[in-house]
């Protein structure tokens, strides 16, 4: 693969950021391949518990949107109830990433750097996350750390809340308790 002058790109996304369509002309015209629009294919690799301590390892694709659900799904007992936590605030993807590219980018970033290149002010470093990952922690930085760390403890919190108690409504109590012929009592007055 051609280098691309990444600094030299020009963003045609809002207030210019570089989107996916600027970075494959820039790959075509430089004589590279252009990854296919959408989703990235499916990479599965061995990620083990990620929650501290032993446990099981279980194969998660690398581009998963939702790794840490995806390693859940795998556990027994199933999930629990309730929505699960997203990587980020708004939720798979961010709304912005510091650098000004189009998250839809962030996809084609290995989950475990994806806080850190949304993170990252320079586009060039997220171009070399997108092609290079042989040496993913030197591309970590400390807010992707601290975010992904957040992401991490609120799965765990979520996986290990208690289930919510069994409470009826008031409409499913009166129907319950006419269903058993009991007829609340009835003050004097």
């Amino acid at each position: 693969m051609t280098d691309l002058p990444v600094e030299k790109l020009v963003g045609t996304g809002p207030r210019g950021a570089v989107t996916a369509a600027d970075l494959a002309a820039a790959r075509m015209a430089a004589g590279g391949s252009v990854r296919p629009g959408g989703r990235p294919p499916v990479e599965l690799e061995p990620v083990a518990y990620p929650f501290g301590g032993r446990g099981p390892t279980f194969m998660i694709d690398r581009y998963s949107l939702t790794p840490l659900i995806d390693f859940a799904r795998q556990l027994p007992g199933g999930l629990p109830a309730g929505d699960p936590p997203r990587m980020f605030a708004a939720g798979d993807l961010p709304i912005v990433t510091a650098s000004g590219i189009d998250p839809q980018l962030l996809r084609w970033i290995p989950w475990w750097l994806r806080h850190s290149a949304a993170a990252t002010p320079n586009p060039a470093h997220i171009y070399h996350l997108l092609e290079d990952v042989s040496e993913p922690e030197a591309l970590q930085n400390r807010a992707g750390t601290e975010a992904w760390q957040r992401y991490r403890v609120a799965v765990a919190r979520w996986l290990t809340a208690p289930p919510p108690p069994n409470v009826m409504t008031e409409a499913e109590f009166t129907e319950w308790s006419i269903g058993i012929g009991w007829q609340p009592e009835t003050s004097a007055s």
